[in-house]
């Protein structure tokens, strides 16, 4: 009676927790719960977050000696962001989107960024007066999912 009490406790126990071992689009082996959750099958990390969201992140390096400002926008929507880099550092724009996708969350539009960097020559002694000098460099990029690039300006 005994041993038929803990085969049975067995049995349930382990059923609760079965696991489906599956294969992703990218080859990674994962366990799939019946919960809805997942975990990597060789015990890695989960999925970054930037995964989940299709987003990458550029970091500006500004070697020109004074403070630019950095505009960049996508060629679908044009809308232009920018960002201020002080002299000679180094600014991360993060959450930059790889492109669209479609319903079966393949990418169907990958995004192209154009940008350009402007340098700021401040003539007044630190008043609110700004005088732009124009544009330094222009060019464009791309990133993939959690891609991290370096645009190097004025070296």
């Amino acid at each position: 009676m005994r041993y038929m009490f803990f085969i049975i406790f067995a049995t349930c126990f382990f059923h609760a927790n079965a696991q489906i071992l599956a294969t992703t689009s990218t080859g990674k082996k994962v366990f799939l719960y019946q919960d809805g959750t997942w975990k990597y099958a060789d015990g890695g990390q989960e999925e970054k977050p930037c995964a989940k969201n299709h987003t990458g992140e550029i970091t500006v390096k500004n070697a020109t000696g004074s403070d630019i400002y950095f505009y960049y926008a996508t060629d679908e929507y044009g809308k232009k962001e920018f960002v201020k880099v002080k002299a000679n550092a180094k600014k991360t724009i993060s959450d930059l989107y790889v492109g669209s996708y479609d319903w079966q969350g393949k990418l169907n539009n990958a995004y192209n960024y154009k940008w350009k960097a402007t340098a700021e020559l401040d003539q007044s002694g630190g008043t609110l007066l700004t005088y732009v000098r124009g544009e330094i460099e222009t060019g464009s990029f791309m990133v993939n999912e959690c891609d991290v690039k370096e645009i190097s300006i004025g070296e």
